[in-house]
């Protein structure tokens, strides 16, 4: 007979971790010229979701999702494999896949923002995150 570790156990009672209510933020104007931390992760985290939709007039923006203990310019892991770019004249974007989706404990989440062009009038960004749970 194999024995489950309650963590385990619990888990496999309990079924997967439900998502979190999304975190949304409104930004009048956005920050361009410094990272944007955005939360703290108390537990791992599973980043499932990113909406983003630009506000302006023939305004674009690229952007980059970023991860690490300490919030600094270009360092930790890049959770998009890339950059954005973000465009009002679009509908807004939907992201679900991730090229780093774990948010580890005690990490930062930010957003940088690049190439700002056009009027910019605010950002939308909705994050959708899970508990990362697990046998």
């Amino acid at each position: 007979m194999q024995l489950m570790p309650w963590q385990s156990l619990g888990h496999s009672l309990r079924g997967p971790a439900a998502p979190l209510p999304p975190r949304t933020l409104l930004l009048l104007p956005p920050p361009l010229e410094q990272p944007l931390p955005l939360l703290r992760a108390d537990a791992d985290l599973l980043l499932i979701r990113l909406d983003l939709l630009l506000l302006g007039s023939a305004a674009q923006l690229s952007c980059s999702l970023r991860s690490a203990a300490e919030v600094s310019p270009g360092a930790g892991s890049d959770l998009l494999d890339g950059s954005l770019l973000l465009s009002a004249a679009a509908a807004g974007l939907s992201i679900t896949a991730f090229a780093a989706p774990l948010l580890p404990a005690d990490h930062w989440l930010w957003l940088e923002a690049s190439d700002p062009s056009g009027t910019i009038s605010g950002l939308h960004l909705s994050l959708h995150l899970q508990p990362a749970t697990g046998p």
